[in-house]
């Protein structure tokens, strides 16, 4: 398989108002992804409140998004397609060593 790179002079990104679209490309494959605003302001540790402030959050931390995206979409089952979304959970993980609290309730006894 060949090594997923982002072409940035492919199409640059855009806001829709709630989440910024873009593009990383597999060999010859376009795939089209998106993040949300949420993730954003992980990312940035910073508020976005106008598209403005989120394509510039975007365009600040955009290597790391796409490497996001690149790991997900690595890990997207056979046969899955559409727009790959990147939330604020792709995003953020929990500190070494614990366990989510939905996994926690999900395994806790009844």
């Amino acid at each position: 398989m060949a090594p997923l790179r982002s072409i940035k002079s492919l199409s640059s990104a855009s806001c829709d108002g709630t989440r910024v679209l873009f593009e990383i490309v597999d060999g010859s494959e376009i795939v089209e992804c998106a993040i949300s605003r949420m993730a954003l302001e992980d990312i940035s540790t910073g508020r976005c409140f106008k598209p403005a402030d989120m394509l510039k959050c975007f365009a600040k931390s955009r290597e790391q998004i796409e490497a996001l995206a690149v790991q997900k979409f690595r890990r997207r089952p056979e046969g899955v397609s559409g727009r790959l979304s990147l939330w604020s959970d792709d995003v953020s993980e929990p500190p070494t060593g614990t366990v989510p609290a939905a996994v926690q309730i999900a395994a806790a006894p009844l």
